[in-house]
């Protein structure tokens, strides 16, 4: 996995997520441990699965709190006014029983 993140053509949002900054300011994990994985993955070496895991797993929680949590922008709730179209699919041989109540 750390392959699609860390090949030939590097990844400005990767680096700057995984920068000790941007780990140190979130504060979910050790700078100086994400700081060796990183340099481990980026020096071409094999890395196991755990260690393969453990990097998505910090790059993923970055990005969620990033986009959920420090660039989060409140949009306002949808009025009766707004036309919201509802889609749903449901097999063909699905079977429902619906009662009014």
């Amino acid at each position: 996995m750390h392959q699609s993140f860390f090949d030939k053509h590097p990844l400005d949002y990767v680096n700057d997520l995984l920068s000790r900054e941007a780990i140190r300011d979130v504060g979910l994990f050790n700078p100086i441990a994400v700081e060796r994985l990183t340099a481990k993955a980026r020096s071409g070496g094999g890395l196991g699965e755990t260690d393969d895991m453990a990097l998505v797993g910090i790059l993923s929680t970055q990005l969620l709190h990033r986009l959920f949590i420090e660039d989060f922008q409140k949009r306002e709730p949808l009025s009766d006014a707004d036309d919201v179209k509802v889609i749903a699919a449901f097999p063909r041989n699905a079977r429902f029983n619906l009662k009014a109540a």
